[in-house]
């Protein structure tokens, strides 16, 4: 298996071919995940504060 450009373009379009991108889930989960990341210091202050 060659590491080269083409083929490995070749062999993703061949995988999203036979499992498409649902665009819709991936951005909600996107948005999921940096709701979480700006939550995280949020959840963190008490314990920075010494409230814990």
């Amino acid at each position: 298996m060659q590491k080269g450009g083409i083929v490995v373009a070749n062999l993703l379009e061949e995988f999203l071919d036979k499992r498409p991108v649902d665009r819709e889930m991936v951005e909600a989960h996107k948005k999921q995940l940096l709701d979480q990341v700006r939550a995280y210091p949020l959840q963190r202050l008490p314990e920075a504060s010494d409230l814990t």
